[in-house]
């Protein structure tokens, strides 16, 4: 899989948790892990911006 299509599919997850998250406003516990699981796909999403940028030098 190439970087373009990781960020794709990371870019996708960071949507579908951030509509889940909004969807599970009456759910504490739930927000915790759905926002627990957005950042670390923001975080994917950040060094893989980070490895395209190493790979386009």
């Amino acid at each position: 899989m190439t970087i373009d299509q990781q960020l794709d599919t990371a870019e996708g997850e960071i949507t579908e948790l951030q509509l889940a998250l909004a969807d599970a406003w009456d759910d504490p516990a739930k927000r915790r892990r759905l926002a627990d699981k957005l950042q670390a796909a923001r975080n994917r999403v950040t060094a893989l911006y980070d490895l395209q940028a190493a790979h386009a030098a």
